[in-house]
């Protein structure tokens, strides 16, 4: 028979549940109350309808990627460069990447270029720091632009983005990707970046 829930459970789940990543709640948990399985904590949390997202001191990548509107290989980029420290709980993709707010504003000084764009609203949900959200907002930076234009020395035909210009030679972004770092060729084409319009 499974023991049943106190208040005092209740509320210490409800503390840790958002406020650190899901895979350590079982442990701080278990630290402090009476022992109960990982499995347990996430019906509870599930049943009280608790996000098991985080909101505290750690956010997601998705949830980066989400409130700063990046592509995933470029915060998959700041990550593996070190850039932007993060860590994951578990081995695999499946897993997501847990980055520390602390680490995020320490980042945020380092290149606010990369948070142009955002409302002073978005800036604090995102770093969880009133000052420097209104800071970063303060210097009104531009939005970063998300997209390279391409262009076809051949033909002069210009692509929007580097994706559609490989959709059209017929191979992967990566490889546009050296094609225009290297000068060589997709398909028995040159292509360069375009010249902004």
């Amino acid at each position: 028979m499974s023991r049943l829930w106190t208040v005092e459970d209740i509320e210490m789940l409800s503390s840790l549940a958002g406020d650190i990543p899901w895979p350590l709640v079982p442990g701080r948990f278990n630290n402090s109350r009476p022992r109960r399985t990982a499995t347990a904590l996430r019906r509870k949390a599930e049943e009280l309808g608790l996000l098991r997202r985080c909101t505290g001191a750690y956010i997601t990548s998705g949830a980066l990627r989400e409130l700063m509107g990046v592509s995933y290989e470029r915060a998959r980029r700041w990550i593996l460069s070190g850039q932007l420290p993060a860590r994951r709980w578990g081995q695999g993709r499946a897993y997501p990447y847990w980055i520390h707010r602390r680490d995020l504003r320490a980042f945020a000084r380092e290149r606010p270029e990369l948070f142009g764009g955002l409302s002073e609203g978005q800036l604090v949900e995102l770093l969880d720091s009133e000052p420097l959200a209104a800071e970063i907002a303060a210097m009104e930076l531009p939005r970063p632009r998300r997209f390279v234009a391409v262009q076809c020395i051949e033909t002069g035909r210009r692509y929007a983005s580097i994706k559609a210009a490989a959709r059209a030679a017929f191979v992967t972004p990566q490889r546009m990707a050296v094609v225009l770092a290297h000068g060589t060729t997709a398909n028995g084409r040159r292509y360069r970046r375009a010249e902004a319009a």
